[in-house]
């Protein structure tokens, strides 16, 4: 709908006015599957973009979410992604979340690339085992892995050129499920409200 094209439940194409006639077109037809928590017309394994993200965060999203939420943004999708891949604003903006809890732009980051898609691993400091894994698919998943206690998953769903909503979950790990049950609740109300501060900080 963001260009323009419809297609009726048969998967045709319906008539584009702003372009005049079209001949039919039908939409080829794939069947879906499952796998790592994720519904895709493809093995993850065969999209190597999916496949590097999913080995770099260590982990997968088989599991039901303990938490999701969305947010609006008054802005074009694009913009987010820009947002969101790239660290230089980290210092700046995230002084209530990633700064409090020692994480800062340093060339200690390690960025990788592949394809459209790219990752970045931010080690917390050299006597610590706390550190954040942040992956980016092409065009508009991200997850990340944080001490392979809490996993992140977000999409963003473009309502127009300059409203997009950002739909996020949160999931824990078998590491974190491992936990006294009261100190695992107490870990994922934490990081409920972690994330949605840092996500309204990126708001400005």
């Amino acid at each position: 709908p963001y260009h323009g094209w419809r297609y009726n439940r048969s998967g045709n194409l319906l008539p584009n006015l702003s372009v005049g006639s079209n001949s039919p077109i039908c939409l080829a037809s794939k069947d879906l599957s499952v796998r790592r928590g994720f519904v895709t017309t493809s093995e993850p394994e065969n999209i190597e973009e999916l496949k590097n993200a999913f080995e770099f965060i260590g982990t997968n999203f088989s599991k039901p979410p303990f938490h999701f939420e969305s947010l609006t943004h008054t802005a074009n999708w694009k913009w987010l992604v820009e947002n969101v891949t790239e660290a230089y604003h980290l210092d700046f903006v995230h002084k209530n979340t990633f700064v409090k809890k020692g994480f800062l732009m340093s060339d200690k980051i390690v960025n990788t690339k592949s394809g459209s898609s790219s990752s970045a691993y931010l080690p917390h400091n050299k006597s610590s085992r706390i550190f954040y894994k942040h992956a980016y698919v092409w065009p508009n998943l991200f997850m990340s892995n944080t001490s392979d206690l809490i996993n992140f998953c977000s999409i963003l769903l473009p309502h127009s050129d300059a409203t997009t909503e950002l739909i996020w979950f949160l999931f824990s790990s078998d590491k974190l499920d491992a936990y006294p049950k009261d100190l695992a609740n107490q870990l994922m109300r934490q990081s409920i409200e972690f994330t949605r501060t840092a996500l309204h900080e990126d708001k400005a």
